[in-house]
């Protein structure tokens, strides 16, 4: 079992973590989700999905493993301390993942068909100050994008995975405002407060 300086586990120390900040709800949810995706679409036959619909979904689906491949960085770089920190990081990870899986169901496709694309600045592991700002700005450009999307797909259970992950990503970025020493934001001011990340932005990423 992997235990904290303090002696506590590493899970209860995140899950205790999650709960102070407002997102234990949002890890239980994670499963739930994913096999919501899933049933949905195997329970009724589908319609082709429409191309542009298709594209959002995998904008949707490469800029969760891009998320996922900088807290990946970032934890292997932190090695655990700060402990607040690099357990709010873990988290981030463990969201990411569960989203890009959600998306990979939605699509019928696989994790690995998409190309990273670089979300932040090249990011210093060692500095934990920087670590939390680079996620903030991060999460807060993943939510505007993800509310953005959902207004781009016309199936309902798409809307709903979107809307899902833009309010979770708004919530990191309160957690981790709370972490560096700031005021929370509201949920809302999460959406209204970065600039979404766009298709044109990684056009030369592939």
């Amino acid at each position: 079992m992997d235990i904290t300086a303090n002696g506590e586990s590493r899970t209860a120390g995140r899950r205790r973590l999650l709960s102070a900040v407002g997102l234990g709800s949002a890890l239980s949810a994670l499963p739930v989700v994913a096999r919501a995706a899933g049933a949905a679409g195997s329970a009724r036959p589908r319609a082709a999905t429409p191309s542009d619909e298709i594209a959002s979904l995998r904008l949707a689906q490469q800029l969760e493993l891009s998320a996922l491949a900088l807290y990946e960085q970032a934890a292997e770089g932190l090695g655990g301390e700060p402990v607040v920190v690099a357990q709010l990081i873990d988290v981030l990870v463990l969201h990411h993942r569960a989203y890009a899986d959600s998306l990979a169901g939605a699509l019928g496709s696989s994790l690995i068909d998409l190309q990273e694309v670089p979300l932040a600045e090249q990011l210093n592991p060692a500095d934990s100050a920087a670590v939390v700002a680079t996620a903030i700005e991060v999460e807060g450009r993943l939510a505007a994008t993800h509310l953005g999307l959902v207004g781009t797909v016309t199936d309902v259970g798409h809307a709903k995975l979107l809307a899902s992950i833009a309010t979770v990503e708004a919530r990191h970025v309160a957690a981790l405002t709370a972490i560096s020493g700031g005021d929370p934001m509201p949920t809302d001011a999460a959406f209204s407060a970065a600039e979404a990340y766009s298709a044109a932005d990684f056009a030369g990423a592939e």
